[in-house]
């Protein structure tokens, strides 16, 4: 696996937001399990890297999500495409006690497998 500094990557247009009404609870996301990689961007990740990939992604009260995904040759369009459905697709519920949060994205290749490691905040 590689890992990438925040200095080569690229953030991309973050999808709309999809907000559930306040509750008195904190910021909370509904993370899709799976994305659809399909064989040619399986075999273009393959011949870069092996195994997994990562994306950092916040999440903010106002229920927008920022990607940052690394441009490289390992992740095509299409591959960047099914990464940003799978963001469109979390759902957040943002409570009376919300903070933004941010998350280390893995997605495994070829399956299809996310899952999603909250990063501690920054110290105060």
């Amino acid at each position: 696996m590689f890992f990438f500094t925040l200095a080569v990557v690229a953030q991309a247009s973050s999808p709309q937001p999809s907000v559930t009404a306040p509750t008195n609870q904190p910021l909370t996301i509904s993370w899709p399990t799976h994305i659809d990689i399909s064989a040619g961007s399986a075999a273009n990740f393959e011949r870069f890297n092996h195994g997994s990939g990562s994306m950092l992604v916040t999440v903010k009260c106002d229920g927008s999500k920022s990607p940052m995904i690394p441009p490289t040759q390992d992740i095509d369009g299409d591959l960047r495409s099914a990464l940003m459905k799978f963001l469109s697709e979390a759902k957040v519920t943002a409570g009376a006690l919300c903070h933004d949060r941010t998350f280390v994205v893995q997605f495994e290749v070829p399956s299809g497998n996310m899952t999603e490691t909250e990063l501690p905040p920054p110290p105060r």
